[in-house]
C-alpha cells in the first residue's frame, strides 16, 4: 500500500511539472502520446499526451504502464539452489532482483534432468589449492542444474630465482660455490646446487721479531700467514744457528768459541771412561737425568 501511494505521488509531481509550464499560455500546443513516468520492476509508470514544445500534459489522457519484469542477475553464482533437480523431479532456485532499488526475491523452477546432464550452469569456482611454482591451482565448481561437482585446474606460477652468494674458502674454514634457488619451492636452478670447497690451509712465514737466533742461543719470533685476509699469528721458537768454521782453526768465526774436538767424541776405551764419569757427574747435577756431556765443552754427546 505504501509503495502504491509513493508511486502515485511521483506521478502527480511529474504531472505538476509539465501541466503548468511558464510558457504554456503562449504555446501553440502539439501533443503526442509519450511516456511521462518510466516503469521499473518495483513501480508502475505512466504515459499521456504531452506537448512536444512546452511539455504540457493533458491530464485526462493519463494511462498507467505496468511495472517491468524483475532484472535477473547475469552471474549464475548469484542464484541459490533450494532443491536440486533430478531425473524424476524439478528443482528450484532463487535470487534477488538485480535492480539495486528493488528487494524482490525471484524464484525459478529448475526443470528435471535428462539421464545425462549437460551441466549448462556452474557456480563461481571455490579455490581448493592456490597455484605455486611447483603445482597447478585447483578449484571446484558446482553444476547449478544437477549439483555435480567438477574440478578445474589452472597454470602453475613461474619460479622466482634468488642468488645464493658464493662463500670463498679461508685458511681454516671450508667455502662453497654460488648458485640460484627458487624463493618458494626451494629447488636449485638447472639442478645445480652449491659445492663445498676445501679450506685453504695457512701459508706460514717466520719473522725473528722478538729475539734473533745465533749460533750460541735459539731465537724467538712470530709465525704469520701470508694468505690474503688471514690475520693468524703465533709465537714460535727459532732454532739455534750452526757454528761457522770455514778456515778449520777450531773456532767459530761468528761467536769466537772453540769448537769441541776432545776425546769424548773418539770411540776408544779412554772415551768410554770419560763418558761414564761425565754421566755420573750429570746425574748429580740434573737430579738423576741420564745425559752424557762432553768433558771439555759440556755439549750433549
Amino acid at each position: 500500500m505504501k509503495k502504491a501511494i509513493s508511486v502515485l505521488l511521483s506521478i502527480l509531481f511529474v504531472v505538476g511539472l509539465f501541466a503548468f509550464p511558464s510558457s504554456a499560455a503562449d504555446c501553440a500546443h502539439q501533443y503526442e502520446l509519450q511516456v511521462v513516468v518510466e516503469p521499473t520492476c518495483h513501480s508502475t509508470g505512466a504515459k499521456g499526451e504531452k506537448c512536444v514544445f512546452c511539455g504540457d500534459v493533458k491530464e485526462d489522457t493519463y494511462e498507467a504502464i505496468p511495472a517491468t519484469d524483475h532484472v535477473l542477475p547475469s552471474n549464475n553464482s548469484d542464484w541459490n539452489v533450494t532443491v536440486y533437480p533430478t531425473t524424476e523431479s524439478d528443482g528450484e532456485r532463487w535470487c534477488y532482483c538485480a535492480d539495486e532499488e528493488c528487494d524482490a526475491i525471484i524464484t525459478e523452477t529448475m526443470p528435471a534432468l535428462t539421464s545425462d546432464c549437460s551441466h549448462p550452469f556452474f557456480s563461481e569456482p571455490t579455490v581448493i589449492e592456490e597455484a605455486t611454482c611447483s603445482r597447478q591451482s585447483k578449484s571446484e565448481v558446482i553444476c547449478l542444474s544437477c549439483g555435480a561437482h567438477k574440478l578445474r585446474y589452472g597454470p602453475a606460477l613461474e619460479h622466482t630465482w634468488v642468488e645464493v652468494a658464493e662463500k670463498p674458502a679461508t685458511c681454516e674454514k671450508m667455502g662453497k660455490t654460488g648458485a640460484w634457488k627458487c624463493l618458494y619451492c626451494h629447488i636449485w636452478k638447472d639442478g645445480v646446487a652449491p659445492k663445498i670447497t676445501a679450506a685453504l690451509g695457512h701459508s706460514f712465514y717466520v719473522l725473528p721479531d722478538v729475539e734473533v737466533a745465533t749460533c750460541t742461543a735459539a731465537g724467538t719470533g712470530h709465525q704469520y700467514c701470508s694468505n690474503e685476509g688471514c690475520d693468524y699469528v703465533e709465537r714460535v721458537s727459532i732454532p739455534r744457528l750452526e757454528h761457522q768454521d770455514h778456515n778449520g782453526d777450531g773456532k767459530c768465526e761468528v761467536c769466537g768459541n772453540r769448537l769441541c774436538t776432545c776425546i769424548c767424541h773418539q770411540g776408544n776405551f779412554i772415551s768410554f771412561i770419560v763418558r761414564w764419569l761425565n754421566t755420573m757427574l750429570n746425574n748429580l747435577m740434573h737430579d738423576g737425568e741420564m745425559e752424557f756431556a762432553c768433558c771439555d765443552c759440556m755439549e750433549p754427546v
